[in-house]
Protein backbone atom coordinates (compact mmCIF):
# COMPACT_ATOMS: atom_id res chain seq x y z
CA UNK A 1 0.00 0.00 0.00
CA UNK A 2 1.12 3.63 -0.57
CA UNK A 3 1.06 6.39 1.66
CA UNK A 4 -1.50 8.48 -0.71
CA UNK A 5 -3.84 5.34 -0.30
CA UNK A 6 -3.55 4.58 3.34
CA UNK A 7 -5.69 5.58 6.45
CA UNK A 8 -2.50 7.95 7.38
CA UNK A 9 -3.24 10.42 4.15
CA UNK A 10 -6.76 10.04 4.25
CA UNK A 11 -7.58 10.56 7.84
CA UNK A 12 -4.29 11.45 10.07
CA UNK A 13 -2.58 14.34 8.27
CA UNK A 14 -3.86 17.81 10.18
CA UNK A 15 -3.06 21.71 9.77
CA UNK A 16 -1.40 23.00 12.58
CA UNK A 17 -4.72 25.52 13.10
CA UNK A 18 -6.25 21.77 12.97
CA UNK A 19 -4.28 20.64 16.24
CA UNK A 20 -4.89 23.74 18.04
CA UNK A 21 -8.10 23.11 17.89
CA UNK A 22 -8.52 19.75 18.42
CA UNK A 23 -6.16 20.21 21.72
CA UNK A 24 -8.26 23.34 22.84
CA UNK A 25 -11.62 21.11 22.25
CA UNK A 26 -10.65 18.29 24.52
CA UNK A 27 -8.93 20.30 26.72
CA UNK A 28 -12.60 22.36 27.20
CA UNK A 29 -13.87 18.37 27.62
CA UNK A 30 -12.03 17.27 30.11
CA UNK A 31 -11.89 20.23 32.19
CA UNK A 32 -15.34 20.07 32.32
CA UNK A 33 -15.70 16.79 34.32
CA UNK A 34 -12.84 18.18 37.05
CA UNK A 35 -14.54 18.54 40.13
CA UNK A 36 -12.41 21.55 40.53
CA UNK A 37 -11.52 22.92 36.95
CA UNK A 38 -9.15 25.66 38.76
CA UNK A 39 -6.92 22.21 39.28
CA UNK A 40 -6.52 21.60 35.84
CA UNK A 41 -3.22 22.05 33.27
CA UNK A 42 -2.88 24.59 31.02
CA UNK A 43 -2.41 23.66 27.12
CA UNK A 44 1.13 24.96 27.61
CA UNK A 45 1.83 22.50 30.72
CA UNK A 46 0.11 19.59 28.52
CA UNK A 47 2.12 20.18 25.89
CA UNK A 48 5.53 19.53 27.69
CA UNK A 49 4.58 16.69 29.72
CA UNK A 50 3.67 15.29 25.89
CA UNK A 51 7.09 15.81 25.08
CA UNK A 52 8.74 14.17 28.30
CA UNK A 53 6.84 11.00 27.66
CA UNK A 54 7.83 11.66 23.95
CA UNK A 55 11.27 11.33 24.46
CA UNK A 56 10.75 8.77 27.58
CA UNK A 57 9.37 6.54 24.52
CA UNK A 58 12.20 6.99 22.27
CA UNK A 59 14.40 6.40 25.48
CA UNK A 60 12.71 3.33 26.90
CA UNK A 61 13.05 1.58 22.66
CA UNK A 62 16.46 2.34 22.25
CA UNK A 63 17.22 0.86 25.89
CA UNK A 64 15.47 -2.12 24.47
CA UNK A 65 17.28 -1.77 20.86
CA UNK A 66 13.63 -2.03 19.55
CA UNK A 67 13.91 -0.38 15.58
CA UNK A 68 13.25 2.70 14.37
CA UNK A 69 10.18 1.88 13.08
CA UNK A 70 8.39 0.47 16.34
CA UNK A 71 9.80 3.77 18.04
CA UNK A 72 8.34 6.13 15.66
CA UNK A 73 4.85 4.35 15.36
CA UNK A 74 4.91 4.05 19.29
CA UNK A 75 5.18 7.99 19.00
CA UNK A 76 2.70 8.48 16.78
CA UNK A 77 0.29 6.46 18.21
CA UNK A 78 0.94 8.36 22.13
CA UNK A 79 -0.01 11.95 19.84
CA UNK A 80 -2.73 10.54 17.50
CA UNK A 81 -4.41 9.56 21.37
CA UNK A 82 -3.90 12.89 22.85
CA UNK A 83 -5.08 14.59 20.15
CA UNK A 84 -8.81 13.34 21.62
CA UNK A 85 -8.23 12.89 25.13
CA UNK A 86 -5.67 14.79 27.77
CA UNK A 87 -3.31 13.96 30.20
CA UNK A 88 -5.75 14.61 32.75
CA UNK A 89 -8.15 11.62 31.60
CA UNK A 90 -5.72 8.76 31.10
CA UNK A 91 -2.20 8.54 31.98
CA UNK A 92 0.14 9.58 29.99
CA UNK A 93 3.42 6.90 31.94
CA UNK A 94 0.72 4.25 31.26
CA UNK A 95 -0.27 5.22 27.63
CA UNK A 96 3.23 5.11 26.73
CA UNK A 97 3.97 1.82 27.93
CA UNK A 98 0.64 0.51 25.94
CA UNK A 99 1.14 2.57 22.43
CA UNK A 100 5.22 0.84 22.83
CA UNK A 101 3.70 -2.81 23.23
CA UNK A 102 0.98 -1.90 20.54
CA UNK A 103 3.46 -0.98 18.09
CA UNK A 104 5.88 -3.71 18.40
CA UNK A 105 2.83 -5.84 17.94
CA UNK A 106 1.86 -3.75 14.59
CA UNK A 107 5.40 -3.70 13.35
CA UNK A 108 6.08 -7.55 14.00
CA UNK A 109 8.65 -6.59 17.33
CA UNK A 110 8.89 -9.06 19.97
CA UNK A 111 7.84 -7.99 23.39
CA UNK A 112 7.16 -9.84 26.12
CA UNK A 113 4.71 -7.80 28.14
CA UNK A 114 5.15 -9.26 31.35
CA UNK A 115 8.94 -8.77 31.35
CA UNK A 116 8.61 -5.58 29.51
CA UNK A 117 6.51 -4.35 32.50
CA UNK A 118 8.78 -5.42 35.56
CA UNK A 119 11.48 -3.43 34.22
CA UNK A 120 9.49 -0.68 33.89
CA UNK A 121 8.41 -1.24 37.22
CA UNK A 122 4.18 -2.16 36.71
CA UNK A 123 3.53 -4.78 39.01
CA UNK A 124 0.59 -5.98 37.06
CA UNK A 125 0.61 -6.09 32.91
CA UNK A 126 -3.01 -5.86 32.91
CA UNK A 127 -2.45 -2.33 33.51
CA UNK A 128 -0.88 -1.91 30.18
CA UNK A 129 -3.22 -3.99 28.79
CA UNK A 130 -6.10 -3.21 29.64
CA UNK A 131 -5.58 0.55 27.85
CA UNK A 132 -5.18 -1.73 24.47
CA UNK A 133 -8.65 -0.95 23.48
CA UNK A 134 -9.16 2.04 24.43
CA UNK A 135 -6.11 3.21 22.48
CA UNK A 136 -6.72 1.03 19.20
CA UNK A 137 -10.22 2.99 19.58
CA UNK A 138 -8.89 6.16 19.57
CA UNK A 139 -6.82 5.54 16.45
CA UNK A 140 -10.24 4.19 14.61
CA UNK A 141 -7.96 1.09 14.38
CA UNK A 142 -5.92 2.71 11.87
CA UNK A 143 -3.09 0.78 13.14
CA UNK A 144 -0.45 1.67 9.62
CA UNK A 145 1.74 4.48 9.96
CA UNK A 146 4.29 5.71 7.67
CA UNK A 147 7.62 7.62 8.56
CA UNK A 148 10.11 9.53 6.92
CA UNK A 149 12.78 6.53 7.41
CA UNK A 150 11.63 4.99 4.59
CA UNK A 151 11.86 7.60 1.98
CA UNK A 152 14.79 8.53 3.38
CA UNK A 153 16.42 5.54 2.44
CA UNK A 154 14.85 5.92 -1.29
CA UNK A 155 17.08 9.09 -1.01
CA UNK A 156 19.85 7.78 -0.01
CA UNK A 157 19.85 5.44 -2.81
CA UNK A 158 19.68 7.76 -5.25
CA UNK A 159 22.00 9.85 -4.46
CA UNK A 160 24.35 6.93 -4.66
CA UNK A 161 23.29 6.06 -8.16
CA UNK A 162 24.17 9.66 -9.23
CA UNK A 163 27.52 9.47 -7.76
CA UNK A 164 27.43 11.50 -4.51
CA UNK A 165 29.94 11.02 -1.61
CA UNK A 166 29.72 9.93 1.91
CA UNK A 167 26.26 9.40 1.41
CA UNK A 168 26.23 6.90 4.89
CA UNK A 169 27.18 10.15 6.41
CA UNK A 170 24.46 12.01 4.92
CA UNK A 171 22.11 9.41 5.99
CA UNK A 172 23.32 9.35 9.63
CA UNK A 173 22.96 12.93 9.81
CA UNK A 174 19.75 12.79 7.99
CA UNK A 175 17.74 9.73 9.88
CA UNK A 176 18.93 11.98 13.56
CA UNK A 177 16.63 14.84 12.47
CA UNK A 178 14.09 12.20 11.58
CA UNK A 179 14.09 11.30 15.26
CA UNK A 180 14.49 14.74 16.10
CA UNK A 181 11.21 15.89 14.55
CA UNK A 182 9.44 12.59 15.59
CA UNK A 183 8.51 14.57 19.21
CA UNK A 184 7.41 18.19 17.44
CA UNK A 185 4.06 17.95 15.80
CA UNK A 186 5.74 17.71 12.39
CA UNK A 187 4.50 14.00 12.00
CA UNK A 188 0.83 15.42 12.31
CA UNK A 189 0.85 18.09 9.79
CA UNK A 190 3.57 16.36 7.08
CA UNK A 191 3.69 13.88 4.78
CA UNK A 192 6.83 10.96 5.23
CA UNK A 193 8.61 11.78 1.93
CA UNK A 194 8.56 15.79 2.65
CA UNK A 195 9.86 14.98 6.40
CA UNK A 196 12.54 13.23 4.63
CA UNK A 197 13.73 15.79 2.03
CA UNK A 198 13.77 18.32 4.81
CA UNK A 199 15.98 16.37 7.19
CA UNK A 200 18.42 16.11 3.98
CA UNK A 201 18.44 19.51 3.48
CA UNK A 202 18.79 20.80 7.45
CA UNK A 203 21.98 17.87 7.47
CA UNK A 204 25.72 18.82 8.12
CA UNK A 205 26.97 17.46 5.15
CA UNK A 206 24.48 19.51 3.10
CA UNK A 207 26.05 21.31 -0.03
CA UNK A 208 25.18 23.10 -3.11
CA UNK A 209 25.20 19.79 -4.96
CA UNK A 210 22.72 18.20 -2.37
CA UNK A 211 20.43 21.37 -2.39
CA UNK A 212 20.43 21.40 -6.10
CA UNK A 213 19.11 17.72 -5.64
CA UNK A 214 16.36 18.76 -3.39
CA UNK A 215 15.16 21.83 -5.86
CA UNK A 216 15.32 19.19 -8.70
CA UNK A 217 12.92 16.43 -6.38
CA UNK A 218 10.77 19.02 -6.06
CA UNK A 219 10.87 21.27 -9.00
CA UNK A 220 7.44 19.95 -10.07
CA UNK A 221 6.07 20.47 -6.59
CA UNK A 222 6.16 23.88 -5.38
CA UNK A 223 4.05 23.05 -2.81
CA UNK A 224 6.42 20.31 -1.42
CA UNK A 225 9.24 23.07 -1.12
CA UNK A 226 6.74 24.98 0.03
CA UNK A 227 6.31 22.45 2.75
CA UNK A 228 10.04 21.78 3.24
CA UNK A 229 10.93 25.45 4.14
CA UNK A 230 8.23 25.32 7.10
CA UNK A 231 9.26 22.36 8.65
CA UNK A 232 13.25 24.09 8.38
CA UNK A 233 12.01 27.15 9.86
CA UNK A 234 9.97 25.32 12.38
CA UNK A 235 13.15 23.46 13.74
CA UNK A 236 15.22 26.42 13.54
CA UNK A 237 13.61 28.15 15.39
Amino acid sequence: MSFSDSTHAASWVYTAEKLQQLRQDCHNQSTKSLSSPDSSLTLDEQYTLRRYYEFLIQDVCSRYNLPDKCQATAIVYFKRFYLFFSVMDYEPRILMLTAIYLACKVEECHLDVDEFCKRMKIEDSQEVLSQELTVLQALKFHLKVFHAFRPLHGFILDLDSKGFQETQKIWREAHEKIRTMLTTDIPLIYTPSVIALAALSVSESVDNSLKEYIANVTASLPQQREMIDQIVQSISA
